[in-house]
């Protein structure tokens, strides 16, 4: 539930119908900031932003880590173009060169968004990227059998993104986008 303090209302959401009672409740007469703590799934980020871009607009709120939930909800969109396009075209025809090429670009995008996000969608994201770049210079390079690419998007890619997809995303430890662009300026 809400937690104030002088200027920020810290609001843990565990389903959406919870969002709107705790959002518009009168803690305060104007909250100056909103803080989002955590999305409950991957996959629900989508929806939160949504809401939180509508609550933004119609009550004049500043919702603190709204770009961290634009990442999320980026993350979640590519992985559902990887579950629900990609690995359907090429699960008719393994060696596709174009659904090769998608899949290799979806991967290089799965790890940029999950630099942005940090914590574990960072850990999870790279590793899952790791597999399907992987697999596509195994498809391309011709070092691994039909059996071994066919095992590996009908197993080890879908269990990855379904466990991506419905795993906690806590904010309140990510790094804001802030910190990230200091340490590259450092390097």
């Amino acid at each position: 539930m809400p937690a104030t303090s002088a200027s920020v209302l810290s609001v843990a959401v565990s389903t959406f119908a919870d969002f709107e009672p705790v959002f518009f409740s009168n803690v305060e007469p104007h909250p100056h900031a909103v803080k989002v703590l955590a999305v409950r799934e991957l996959k629900h980020a989508p929806a939160l932003l949504h809401l939180l871009e509508s609550a933004s607009s119609d009550h004049g709120c500043k919702i603190v880590g709204l770009r961290l939930v634009e990442n999320l909800s980026k993350l979640d969109a590519l992985l559902a173009v990887v579950s629900e396009g990609v690995i359907p075209l090429l699960l008719n025809d393994l060696r596709d060169p174009d659904a090769n090429r998608e899949l290799r670009r979806c991967a290089q995008s799965i790890h940029r968004v999950g630099r942005l996000i940090g914590g574990y969608a960072r850990r999870k994201s790279k590793a899952l990227a790791l597999v399907l770049r992987r697999h596509v210079s195994h498809v391309f390079k011709g070092t691994r059998g039909d059996g071994c690419l066919l095992k590996n998007l009908q197993a080890t890619v879908p269990s990855r993104i379904a466990t991506m997809r419905t795993h906690r995303i806590d904010l309140a430890r990510a790094p804001p986008p802030d910190h990230l662009a200091r340490s590259r300026r450092g390097r």
